[in-house]
């Protein structure tokens, strides 16, 4: 039974709320007071709602949430799109009977058979067909996913539990720490769900796998996929085995194609079907080739597939693949044999292009055009973005079973001699030449490539260094003492070398609007020694504190990073004083502010070559004048803003910095609304709009219109401001700022309320606050 439980605590976050809103409205200024009225009531209903959550719970702690009403109940349904199928009626209407039986034995059906041949497409497709009986909902899993991002090789069940349970439960609900704690209340949504449920796991490796995740309860039934059969006690294993026959053959090719492409191309579609020997795969890659190639016809593709084939090993030991390969050309032919010769199935263009003898650009070029055939994949593991191919397993194999013994011994020595000389680069230059320049001059897309290519680089190194390391460490008779001493020494400068690539990717990730990815990849670069990383990184963080909101930290983020940067050149000591001044100024701190930037620019004078870093300088500056005037009204201070800005904008010039000339420009619009200038405003916004455009700098675009946003609704002109705060509200939801989001949905409600749109502005703010954008507050609108 469920009883009202409020704690000293709730009691106590309860009157610091009500204390906390009765100040904002009382010192909220009465111009802006209803909108500080409107923010505390959707504030205090959200708050509400969840302390009302959390006390109507279960008496007993860390005790199952409770059944949700009828009305707000949502069948979850995470099955992936179907995927074509045919000639399989019979295998659904034998796994429906099985999942549906009632007799008190478990219902679990073990779909297995070789890769391709269609297991995962027959249990999405035959779960759909049962979507009406199992009316709880079906929850969907790839357990080959998930082992691919474990460090054991084998799917982690803490991480699969965390989709189910909160597929199963209700919004704002937390997930419980620990395997114990998720297996019980995954075990305990399935017995209380409103009706049958069915789990899908799909590419098992192992019995063990799938037991973890089995629930105990009576109504739930499972349909599992897997290569070998699995031993799983009371499941009926279901082998896939038989190839397609010729008539569904041709549906299922037709159904990829288009029937529109086979029009007319009967003989063509025929020899495509009997070359597949009516495997799934053959005809599902066959079609990819298709799809890449719409200008060829049917028999043009098969006129090329019989020439290939002529040339064809028979060596080659998957069938299904055979016909894939036919179809590409030979560039891309050489390219998939070459692939099999890699010691890893993930791998970087540079490495294929080394063994082909092409620039990396046309390996690009090859390996996009493989993952259409959907022989490759591409990977991307972590914040950083770093772009990576995977090539499929069974590819792979195919791959290096047609090269056999064959070992190119030319192709393996430029790939060896183009490793070593990817060791010897010094990064640091190529970070000087190719990301921090590119950086300066605005070209943002090329900076932030390069920088992720650096890193590529950073990460090949270090992990070559930490295989010499491991191989002296294990007591390699071949390793001396002083070869050992000078490998530990390189693997020290790898580790060094990733974290500066770090510190300057975090930093064109900040320039683009990143918050969350910023901090991830800032804090990655911490953990080095060298302090001209450390002192970047911490600099990237604390912007991304400041743009948080989270003043406090950002300043004290910003203080250590001076410390550590100690030492170091005056350019990294300029910057983050300019990032001090900007972070001190939303704490309302002026003096403090203007003596970081009296420290800034007496470091630029006294070093020429600083000199470029003057107009950012001048440009926070500005930004520093800009909010004293906010705060008092005085005019002397927004006068100074400008003329400080005329200054910015002129020594941009000179050094050709079109960033920071965009940004002058941004924060001139905004000093000219402020001046009443509405007209003036929005044409420097709009030039600062062409700067950013020429950059594809959307963040600053976005900045740009929802300062044009604001000067409409200065003037009353709701109408224009609606469509451009909606497209940077949507540019902002991509950058991943979301505390400049929610102040576009505070401007997007003010909007609609003045267009007479006040059940839509209150409706705005609710599902910008839900879905975890924090309350509009107060801050200086910098970058």
């Amino acid at each position: 039974m469920l009883r009202m439980r409020v704690t000293p605590m709730m009691i106590g976050i309860a009157v610091l709320m009500m204390i906390s809103w009765a100040a904002a409205v009382v010192l909220s200024p009465p111009a802006n007071r209803h909108w500080t009225w409107m923010i505390v009531a959707v504030s205090a209903g959200i708050m509400a709602g969840g302390v009302l959550r959390r006390a109507y719970r279960p008496a007993v702690s860390g005790g199952p949430p409770p059944v949700l009403p009828l009305d707000q109940y949502v069948v979850p349904f995470t099955l992936p799109p179907s995927p074509p199928l045919v000639g399989r009626d019979a295998e659904i209407e034998t796994i429906a009977g099985h999942l549906r039986r009632d007799d008190g034995t478990p219902r679990i059906v073990v779909i297995h058979g070789v890769p391709g041949i269609g297991k995962t497409a027959l249990a999405i497709n035959a779960a759909r067909v049962l979507a009406e009986y199992f009316t709880g909902g079906a929850i969907f899993a790839s357990l080959s996913e998930f082992a691919r991002e474990s460090q054991h090789g084998e799917p982690d069940p803490r991480d699969v539990l965390v989709g189910f349970i909160d597929a199963l439960q209700g919004q704002g609900e937390t997930i419980p720490e620990g395997l114990e704690g998720r297996r019980n209340r995954y075990q305990d949504l399935i017995r209380r769900a409103r009706g049958k449920v069915l789990v899908v796991l799909d590419d098992a490796s192992s019995a063990e796998a799938v037991m973890a995740l089995l629930p105990d309860a009576v109504n739930c039934s499972v349909l599992v996929t897997a290569r070998s059969p699995l031993p799983i006690e009371g499941a009926l294993t279901m082998p896939v085995l038989g190839a397609l026959d010729e008539a569904h053959a041709k549906r299922l090719l037709t159904s990829l194609v288009g029937a529109d492409r086979v029009v007319g191309e009967d003989d063509a579609v025929s020899e495509i079907v009997m070359r597949s020997q009516g495997s799934p795969l053959a005809l599902q890659l066959a079609a990819a080739s298709i799809a890449s190639r719409p200008n060829w016809s049917l028999a043009a593709t098969v006129e090329t597939m019989r020439e290939n084939t002529g040339q064809a090993d028979d060596r080659a030991p998957d069938g299904a693949l055979d016909l894939s390969f036919a179809l590409l050309t030979e560039d891309e032919q050489q390219a998939v044999l070459l692939i099999g010769l890699l010691d890893k199935r993930v791998f970087e263009p540079w490495t294929l292009g080394a063994l082909l003898d092409r620039p990396e650009p046309t390996a690009w070029r090859l390996c996009d055009r493989l993952v259409d055939a959907r022989l490759l994949e591409h990977v991307m593991d972590d914040a950083t973005g770093v772009a990576a191919f995977r090539v499929l397993e069974h590819v792979w194999a195919y791959a290096r079973a047609r090269m056999g013994q064959h070992r190119p011994v030319e192709a393996l020595q430029r790939l060896e001699d183009l490793q070593q000389a990817r060791m010897e680069l010094d990064l640091r230059d190529l970070l000087r030449d190719e990301v921090y320049t590119e950086f300066e001059r605005g070209k943002l897309s090329w900076a932030l490539r390069n920088a992720r290519r650096a890193l590529a680089r950073a990460r090949e190194n270090l992990e070559q260094t930490r295989r010499e390391l491991d191989q002296a460490n294990n007591g390699d008779p071949v390793v001396t003492s002083r070869e050992a001493t000078r490998t530990l020494t390189r693997h020290n400068q790898a580790r060094e070398a990733e974290a500066l690539v770090l510190a300057a990717l975090a930093e064109v990730l900040a320039e683009l609007g990143g918050v969350d990815d910023v901090i991830e990849v800032a804090e990655s670069a911490l953990g080095a020694q060298s302090s001209q990383a450390r002192a970047r990184a911490l600099r990237c963080k604390g912007k991304a504190l400041r743009r948080q909101r989270r003043f406090l930290e950002a300043r004290e983020v910003l203080h250590l990073a001076l410390e550590v940067a100690g030492n170091e050149p005056q350019s990294e000591q300029i910057r983050i004083l300019r990032e001090l001044a900007i972070t001190v100024s939303s704490l309302h701190r002026f003096e403090e502010g203007m003596a970081a930037v009296q420290r800034a620019l007496s470091r630029c004078e006294q070093a020429e070559v600083l000199g470029n870093l003057r107009a950012s300088i001048l440009w926070a500056k500005s930004v520093l004048l800009f909010d004293e005037f906010k705060q008092t009204g005085d005019p002397q201070w927004l006068q100074a803003a400008e003329e400080t800005l005329d200054t910015a904008a002129e020594t941009a010039e000179k050094h050709a910095q079109l960033l920071w000339l965009a940004w002058v420009d941004h924060q001139r619009a905004r000093v000219k609304r402020a001046q009443g200038r509405f007209d003036v405003a929005r044409s420097i916004a709009y030039q600062a709009i062409e700067g950013f455009a020429h950059m594809r700098h959307r963040y600053g675009s976005a900045r740009c219109r929802l300062e044009i946003g604001l000067t409409y609704l200065d003037q009353g002109l709701p109408q224009e401001a609606l469509p451009l705060l909606e497209e940077a509200r949507q540019t902002f939801s991509f950058c991943g700022d979301r505390w400049i989001e929610a102040d576009t949905v505070k401007a997007l409600g003010e909007a609609r309320q003045q267009l007479g749109l006040r059940q839509g502005t209150l409706h705005e703010l609710r599902v910008a606050l839900s879905h975890g954008l924090p309350t509009p507050s107060a801050h200086n609108g910098s970058r």
